[in-house]
This record gives C-alpha cells, sequence and structure tokens, in this order.
C-alpha cells in the first residue's frame, strides 16, 4: 500500500501479524541499513560500559567549543531544526511550531535532520529546507539530549558560531537520563512542554528553562469516513494509539486491551481500534498484545503507515480517545483528540495535565511503580518510577462512556474549549520573544482560538 493511501480493509487481528524485528526494521520507510542496525542494537542490545563512554565522549556530546551559551541578541528570524519529515511526535511538534510561526507573519528558517537519526518517513514540501536560511537569530533544536550534540556537529560552523541554541526537549519520567547534563553546554536556553519535564531538568540545567506547550493545531482531515477504515457504523468505538519508535510499554496500550476486554468482553456494538506504527520496532511486545487480543472480534489492530489528514479522519471516525499511558512529557495526541471534540480517558499523571483536568476529561487514578522497560534510556534508570493506571476504574470509564452518548457529547465539547484555551500559540511567540526583539509589525499575535492547519505527516 502506498503511504497515505488508505486501507481497504483495516481488519487486522492478532493473527495476521505484519513482520517484527531486525528485518522488518531494515524495511522501514526512509531507514537506511546501517543506521537502522545502529539504532536496533543500540536500544536492544546490552552495551559494556566503557563502549557507552566511548560513544557519549565521542559521538553523543562532542566538544564543539565555537557553541555555548549567548545572551538575547534581538536580531534575526528564528530557525527550526527537527524531524520535520518524520512521523515521530518530536517530528509533529516541530512542524506545528513552523506553521505557528508561519501564522504570526514569521518565515522561520527550517532545516530536517531526519536523515542524520534515520527516520526520515516522508517528503513534504510545506517543511523542506529553507532556501534562505537565517544567518541570524535563535536556533531551535527539536531533539533530545542525545541527539543535539550530533546534530550540532553536522552542520557548518557558520551556522552555530556564537548564536544562540535553544533546546525543545521531550522527556517522561521524573529521573533524568543519564550524561543528558552534558548537552547543557550547548545551550543557551532549554524548552519543555510542560512543567512536567521542567521539575526534571531545573535542578541541574545551568540555562534558564522554560515550560513552553506545544502550540497544537486542530487536525484537518480529508472527509474520509467509518466505510473508508471499513469500520462499524453501529459500534462505539474507542481509539488508543501508539508510534513502536517509542516505548510501548510506556504506551501501556496491553492496559488499554485489558481494560476494554473487562469492560465488553464479547459485546458487539463496541469496539476498540488500536492504532500502531512502526511496529517493526515494538520487539517483544508484539507477543504479548497478540496474545492479550486473542480471539477478541471487538479488538482491531491497525498497522498501516496514515497520513496526517486520514490520521484525523480516523480520530474523527471514533467516539472515544484512550490513553492509561504511565507517563507521557506532554501527550500530543490526547491535546488533538480534544480539539477535535472527542472525550479523553487517560491516566491522571504527567505531562498531559499541561490541558487536562477532571473537569474536561476522564482521568484515571494511578499508583507509581518502578519502571519496567526494554530500552534505553527507560531500562537503565536505576529507582525510576512511572503510574500504573487502575484497571478497575479505566474499566468502569469506559462502560460508563459507552452507556451515555450525553456524557460523551458534554465530555469532548467542553474539553475542546479548554484546550482551545490552554494551548493558545501565544506562548511559543512571547517564548521567542526575548531572542527576536518586537518592532510591532512582524511578530503580530496570532488570535487565541487555535488556527485549523493541514501539517505533513505520517502515523
Amino acid at each position: 500500500m502506498e503511504r497515505g493511501a488508505i486501507p481497504a480493509a483495516t481488519s487486522k487481528t492478532a493473527r495476521d501479524r505484519p513482520v517484527t524485528g531486525l528485518l522488518a526494521l531494515l524495511r522501514e520507510p526512509g531507514m537506511k541499513p546501517a543506521v537502522s542496525l545502529l539504532r536496533y542494537l543500540w536500544r536492544v542490545l546490552p552495551i559494556p560500559g566503557a563502549v557507552q563512554r566511548t560513544v557519549d565522549r565521542c559521538y553523543l556530546y562532542p566538544r564543539l567549543d565555537h557553541i555555548g551559551p549567548v545572551a538575547p541578541q534581538r536580531e534575526g528570524r528564528p530557525s527550526i531544526i527537527g524531524f520535520l519529515q518524520s512521523g515521530l511526535g518530536i517530528g509533529e511538534a516541530a512542524r506545528q511550531e513552523v506553521v505557528t510561526l508561519r501564522q504570526a507573519g514569521l518565515e522561520p528558517g527550517v532545516l530536517d535532520i531526519s536523515h542524520l537519526q534515520g527516520v526520515k518517513d516522508f517528503e513534504n514540501l510545506q517543511f523542506e529546507d529553507s532556501v534562505d536560511f537565517p544567518a541570524k537569530g535563535p536556533l531551535l533544536i527539536h531533539a533530545n539530549a542525545s541527539e543535539t550534540g550530533t546534530i550540532l556537529r553536522s552542520l557548518p560552523t557558520g551556522m552555530t558560531r556564537g548564536r544562540p541554541i535553544i533546546g525543545s526537549w521531550a522527556w517522561e519520567l521524573t529521573t533524568q537520563p543519564r550524561n543528558w547534563s552534558r548537552a547543557y553546554r550547548y545551550l543557551s536556553e532549554l524548552w519543555v512542554p510542560s512543567e512536567f519535564v521542567a521539575d526534571v531538568f531545573r535542578p541541574t540545567c545551568p540555562v534558564p528553562v522554560k515550560v513552553v506547550p506545544h502550540p497544537v493545531q486542530t487536525p484537518v482531515g480529508r472527509g474520509l469516513s467509518r466505510v473508508d477504515f471499513s469500520l462499524p457504523g453501529d459500534s462505539c468505538i474507542f481509539l488508543c494509539m501508539a508510534d513502536c519508535r517509542s516505548d510501548l510499554a510506556r504506551k501501556n496500550i496491553l492496559g488499554c486491551i485489558t481494560a476494554f476486554k473487562q469492560a465488553f468482553e464479547g459485546q458487539e456494538n463496541a469496539l476498540l481500534l488500536v492504532k500502531l506504527h512502526h511496529v517493526a520496532f515494538a520487539g517483544r511486545t508484539m507477543a504479548e498484545l497478540q496474545r492479550a487480543i486473542g480471539t477478541a472480534e471487538n479488538i482491531r489492530l491497525e498497522t498501516d503507515l496514515l497520513d496526517r489528514a486520514a490520521l484525523a479522519d480516523l480520530m474523527l471516525a471514533c467516539d472515544i480517545f484512550v490513553s492509561l499511558h504511565r507517563s507521557e512529557g506532554f501527550g500530543l495526541p490526547l491535546a488533538e483528540a480534544m480539539l477535535l471534540g472527542k472525550p479523553v480517558i487517560a491516566t491522571g499523571y504527567s505531562g498531559n495535565l499541561t490541558f487536562m483536568s477532571p473537569e474536561v476529561a476522564r482521568l484515571i487514578d494511578y499508583s507509581l511503580v518502578p519502571v519496567r522497560a526494554e530500552r534505553r534510556p527507560y531500562a537503565e534508570l536505576e529507582g525510576a518510577v512511572w503510574a500504573e493506571p487502575d484497571p478497575e476504574q479505566a474499566s468502569r470509564a469506559m462502560r460508563d462512556m459507552f452507556d451515555s452518548p450525553e456524557l460523551r457529547q458534554t465530555l469532548g465539547e467542553r474539553g475542546r474549549r479548554h484546550a482551545q484555551r490552554v494551548l493558545s500559540p501565544n506562548a511559543l511567540l512571547e517564548a521567542f520573544r526575548p531572542w527576536i526583539g518586537d518592532d510591532g509589525s512582524s511578530t503580530q499575535r496570532v488570535k487565541s482560538e487555535q488556527k485549523a492547519a493541514p501539517l505533513g505527516g505520517v502515523a
């Protein structure tokens, strides 16, 4: 199936499994075999400490004497460097910021670095590299600490010398990853999407840490319906989703399946749609999901890549969005679901509380438990904890939503209005203001109401 096409049927069951593991990883769109292999081995194999330290010193956090903290210069235009041609959540966040700056009358410099990490998923001319990349102004790098040094080293010295570098990091635990503090030396400021993330880095970061929530745009579809996705027209559909390049244990898709089966086992007019992408990275977790689904006819697994418009249509085609995550740095899909007017059931913990409260979403209680993950960097953090949402309460919340269309409509509309208000794009403009100045003409404010904008990407 061509990327962005709509599948003729989305009825993959646990028995219709795609190839997973290293072979499938090498088949991933945009993944060069050498880069793919290195990324795969680094995440899943035990690496001796001496090797890790050498990689950290020579590759991940190189010495770059021409880069360091600088004071605000109030000149030039902002530039966005990130995974702009990738379906990663951090890539979508970067695209949303590019769109916001353009809507504000600023034309940011744009530079895609998806190919550097082997995660290029698509070509979108809306986010291709700038021909006239600004010679001055702040560089906002949408990549985590362990990628920042590699990215900066790949750029021409003249592009980065003496310029303010602003890091935009996403992290999901209360424990700081090993060695991430080594990337502080490159930064003039650190931006994070939530207070939850800020609390992790403020105690150790020597430069200002600023909370800048993502300026989430309301997703725009192309008018596809349930028929186009082969979804039943008379069912109440719950949607949960995850990018397998993240950690599926953290996303807790298994918890969604368990809670749904407890509430609706054998019930034909309730359906759980599990949307996964980049399943080559799922590892052993995919087998666990397969066993959990079993022979359930009312749980459907979708693994095809969809473009952003089709994904918006898929969200609109469903009734309730569910995220029983163990932790989120922000929770972009949750925010998008709320902006689309969908009621959300979510764990009441971590970065999603930036835009969620009990008044606008059904928040699930939790207990903090030790992190159990297969992959770096989560697996190597001693003493780290994350949430274990209450499965009984989650199951009851699903049942309540199913039983009351009025509750779904009320909560969805309340959540939509709240998300529009708290996810204002002005937070991004205000964060940039000290770095670029404001002469009253170029940095016009965007209306607080969210503007719908078609964004590139696949999911």
